[in-house]
C-alpha cells in the first residue's frame, strides 16, 4: 500500500500592508532519492484558502506522482478523531482536506496564542521511508517564528504539550532536519492509501524571561570555567527527540539556543558575569542560573 505522509503547519508573523513578508521552504526526501520542495508564506492580501494571486490552485486528489508534496488546510479538532500516541493502531478512512496546492500564503499574524489560526498541512506520498524534511534554521530566526516546532503528535490548540509514543517535538530554529519513520496521526483516503500526519507551527516565542527558578535535576551535570568564561552541560540521563537549552543574560534576554546532539555540550560567553539556562526536552525541562 502507497503511504502518504501529511504536515500540519502554523505561522505566526507580523503583519505587512502590502507586500510579502516572509518565504521559506521545505525540502522533502525519501530513501529512494525522490525528492520535493514545498515553498509557504504570509501575506497580508492572502486567506486559508486558495488564492489565484499567489499562485495557487487547488489539485485535490490523484494522481499524483510517486514522490509528491502538496498543502493543504488544517481542520482543527476533527483530526484528534485519526490521532493515537500507538504506531499500530488501526488507521480511520477520514479524508480531513478540502483543497490540495503546490504552494500557500497565509495570512500573518504575531500575536496572541491561537496557535491553529493560520495552520495547514502538508500531504507527501512516498513508496519508501523514513521521509526526511529539511529546512534553514536562519529562516525562523525572525521574531514572529523564533519559536516554531515540528511535532508528530496531535497538539489541538498547544504546540508545546507531547504526549509518549510520538518522536516529542523539534524546534527549527535549533536543528535543520529531522526524519519521521511513522506518526501518531493517521488516516486514509478514498483511494486507500494511508496518509500520516505532522504538525508545524511557525510562533513567536518570548526572547525575555522576569527570572528562572532553580530546577534541578539529577540528569544534568554543569561543569563551570571561570577563567575561560565557559560551561559544560553533561547529560547523564538521556532526554528523547531533540532537547535543547536556552541560554540568558542577566537581563532576562535569549541570547542562544544549542541543540543537545550529544551527552555533552559545552558554551563560552564572550565576557563573564551572570547567565541563566533553561534545558527543554520531551519529558522533562529544568533551569538554573550559571556565573561564568
Amino acid at each position: 500500500m502507497k503511504q502518504l505522509y501529511i504536515l500540519t503547519i502554523v505561522l505566526f508573523f507580523s503583519i505587512a500592508l502590502n507586500a510579502q513578508e516572509f518565504k521559506t521552504r521545505l525540502v522533502f526526501s525519501n530513501p529512494a532519492g525522490q525528492t520535493d520542495t514545498l515553498w509557504v508564506g504570509t501575506d497580508a492580501r492572502a486567506t486559508m484558502g486558495i488564492d489565484t494571486q499567489f499562485g495557487e490552485t487547488d489539485i485535490k486528489g490523484p494522481p499524483r506522482n510517486s514522490f509528491d508534496v502538496r498543502a493543504s488546510d488544517y481542520t482543527g479538532q476533527d483530526e484528534m478523531f485519526v490521532c493515537s500516541p500507538y504506531p499500530d493502531w488501526p488507521t480511520t478512512a477520514n479524508d480531513l482536506t478540502n483543497f490540495e496546492t503546490r504552494s500557500m500564503i497565509v495570512p500573518p499574524h504575531c500575536s496572541g496564542d491561537n496557535y491553529t489560526e493560520n495552520a495547514f498541512k502538508i500531504i507527501i506520498k512516498s513508496g519508501s521511508f523514513p521521509i526526511h524534511v529539511e529546512w534553514n534554521t536562519s529562516d525562523f530566526s525572525g521574531t514572529c517564528h523564533n519559536g516554531s516546532r515540528l511535532t508528530d503528535a496531535y497538539p489541538q490548540t498547544w504546540w508545546d504539550v507531547i504526549y509518549g509514543m510520538s518522536h516529542g517535538w523539534q524546534d527549527m530554529a535549533v536543528v535543520d532536519h529531522f526524519d519521521y519513520d511513522y506518526t501518531a496521526c493517521r488516516y486514509l483516503t478514498p483511494e486507500g492509501d494511508t496518509l500520516h500526519v505532522l504538525h508545524l507551527a511557525l510562533v513567536y516565542e518570548n526572547a525575555w524571561i522576569i527570572g528562572v527558578e532553580e530546577m534541578v535535576d539529577n540528569g544534568l551535570k554543569t561543569i563551570i570555567n571561570p577563567v575561560g568564561h565557559s560551561v559544560r552541560f553533561e547529560f547523564t540521563d538521556p532526554l528523547i527527540g531533540h532537547p535543547f537549552v536556552e541560554l540568558y543574560d542577566v537581563s532576562g534576554r535569549l541570547i542562544q539556543k544549542l541543540p543537545v546532539n550529544s551527552s555533552a555540550i559545552e558554551w563560552q560567553s564572550r565576557d563573564g558575569g551572570v547567565f541563566f539556562y533553561r534545558v527543554h526536552g520531551v519529558e522533562k525541562s529544568f533551569s538554573g542560573k550559571l556565573l561564568l
